[in-house]
This record gives structure tokens, sequence and C-alpha cells, in this order.
């Protein structure tokens, strides 16, 4: 993952987080804000969280999520992927959705 000179983090140009890519597990309600290219208001993305490490209790986490209107770098619209769902102590999480991977990883600290 890099941040491009727009300051979005993207693994491959499509999907990117703007801010962090870390969040403490006890910041439940808290999100990331993850942008697509092309999002269009109201699309409903399927998010798939697949734990990376051996910490959390969950394989995987999935949800639905729905775009939002927020003008950023890329576009008009975006995420909010919310802590609370992967909020689990030093556990790391790739982020994969019904319309690609995104090549992302999250981390969640203590």
């Amino acid at each position: 993952m890099t941040r491009d000179v727009s300051g979005v983090v993207t693994a491959n140009g499509v999907f990117g987080i703007l801010g962090d890519t870390t969040a403490s597990s006890g910041a439940v309600n808290d999100f990331f804000v993850m942008v697509m290219r092309g999002a269009t208001l109201s699309q409903h993305l399927t998010v798939v969280f697949i734990n990376v490490g051996s910490h959390g209790p969950a394989q995987s986490v999935s949800y639905g999520v729905i775009a939002e209107r927020m003008p950023n770098a890329w576009g008009e619209f975006m995420f909010k992927l919310y802590v609370k769902p992967i909020g689990f102590a030093n556990s790391c999480w790739q982020i994969k959705t019904d319309a690609g991977d995104t090549g992302l990883v999250l981390e969640i600290g203590s």
C-alpha cells in the first residue's frame, strides 16, 4: 500500500482509504473512510474483512455499506467502514468487496 499524490492510501488505484489505516480497539464508534473510483450515491457494497493475523476470535467479518456523499480527491462519495465489527486488539484485516479485492489492510491496535 502506498499514499498517492492526493493523499489516498491505495494498493491498486481503484480502492483507497482517506486518512489512517490504523485504529484503536477502544474506538468502536469510529470508522475508516474507504473510497472507490467511480462510486455512485447510495451504491451498495458487501465488504469482507479477512483476519490476516492470529489475533481476534473471527477469521472473517462481512457486512454491507452504502456510499454517502463526501467530496474527496477521488470523487464525490465514500463508504464508512466501522471499527466495531473488527475491533479486536492487535489484529489486521484485509478488505475485499463484491466489487473487487481492495488490496488494503487495516490495523487495529490495543
